[in-house]
């Protein structure tokens, strides 16, 4: 797997958690379509980060491909290193209102005062928001947001409804998703379920991967997730 990053929860302590699949017949697709990844992204200046079945709020995506831009991780403050999910819950609140005071943010979320304040030193500290005219405000995502693709694909064998249901679900974090199935000619009203979802389908059969159709592809960061994702590539390349 040259120039691609696998990224484990049992090199480095990033705060990432993740399973081992089970062995079978699935395991086996995800394992077959991995080494296919490095075929499908070829970024020019950008580089590639796998993640094997992380967890994510209960759920268990096989695979997620980060392509992420390695200059911004050059000017990587350890600070982020502390950062987790209610942080960026918050710091996504902050973003989509163009930046807030503290009373304003309080009021547009369930944290009391106290995690509020907390959580605003920690993005601070790292370099991630600002002082401005009384208001906390983002840093531009220039300067922050290493992730430029976030795909994720889901595997089973045939189980149609689960595989669109599962690869569906994981839209809410990620720039593209993908299912991935062994069945080599699925029907078209099959593919189209899929294509109304917004969610690519790929069929790997025989050792022959085809695209059957292409994911919805949507602008990063999608949620505090998409952030989770970033800094657990920072973290492991900053101290790798």
């Amino acid at each position: 797997m040259q120039d691609m990053l696998i990224i484990k929860d049992d090199y480095i302590d990033i705060g990432l958690k993740s399973r081992t699949g089970r062995e079978g017949p699935e395991l086996e697709l995800v394992e077959e379509f991995i080494h296919e990844i490095p075929k499908i992204f070829k970024p020019k200046k950008n580089k590639l980060a796998l993640f094997i079945e992380p967890l994510i709020e209960g759920a268990y995506p096989d695979i997620v491909v980060t392509e992420y831009n390695p200059k911004i991780i050059d000017t990587w403050q350890k600070e982020r290193n502390i950062l987790n999910n209610i942080d960026f819950k918050i710091f996504e609140n902050l973003r989509q209102h163009s930046g807030l005071t503290s009373t304003e943010l309080f009021k547009n979320t369930n944290h009391n005062y106290k995690v509020l304040l907390q959580s605003i030193e920690k993005l601070y500290d790292a370099g991630l928001v600002e002082r401005k005219q009384g208001k906390w405000k983002p840093k531009p995502l220039s300067e922050t947001y290493s992730v430029k693709r976030l795909v994720s694909i889901e595997a089973k064998m045939k189980e149609w409804k689960t595989l669109l249901n599962q690869a569906d679900a994981n839209q809410w974090f990620a720039s593209e998703s993908y299912a991935l199935s062994s069945v080599k000619n699925p029907r078209e009203s099959t593919i189209n379920k899929f294509k109304d979802y917004g969610v690519g389908l790929y069929s790997l059969s025989n050792q022959k991967l085809v695209k059957l159709n292409e994911a919805k592809k949507q602008s990063l960061p999608k949620s505090y997730m998409s952030w989770m994702f970033n800094e657990w590539v920072g973290r492991y390349v900053s101290q790798s």
